[in-house]
């Protein structure tokens, strides 16, 4: 299964993924692949909170330019392609989802930047 996704203006990728809370309730949430996030999933509070994400741990994260920071991590289940898996989610007070490469193992990133698309493969068992 073959998961598409577009190149904007300034040549982020982005694909939609639905998120799945505890209780039942969903989202279709657009993100942004970001290579250089080696978590999960990174989600705006706006997205959440509604979805009752469950509390698990603290963890701490570090930046490109050495800063550290502290956040907290929360589980979901999310549907890309044909595949449902739990994932980490870490929760920012931003207005933009980001899908990390904790998620893209495994799988096959292909860009064509030339026509602005994009797709991820989902692995062959």
């Amino acid at each position: 299964m073959m998961l598409n996704g577009e190149i904007n203006e300034k040549n982020q990728l982005s694909v939609s993924i639905i998120v799945h809370g505890q209780q039942g309730q969903s989202a279709t949430v657009p993100a942004l692949v970001d290579t250089g996030f080696t978590g999960d999933l990174q989600l705006p509070l706006t997205i959440a909170i509604p979805l009752g994400l469950r509390l698990d741990a603290v963890g701490t994260f570090e930046y490109a330019d050495g800063r550290t920071a502290r956040k907290m991590l929360f589980s979901a289940t999310i549907t890309w392609g044909t595949t449902t898996r739990p994932v980490t989610v870490s929760v920012v007070d931003s207005n933009t989802a980001l899908l990390g490469t904790g998620l893209l193992h495994g799988y096959t990133l292909n860009a064509d930047f030339a026509k602005k698309q994009f797709s991820i493969q989902e692995p062959i068992n």
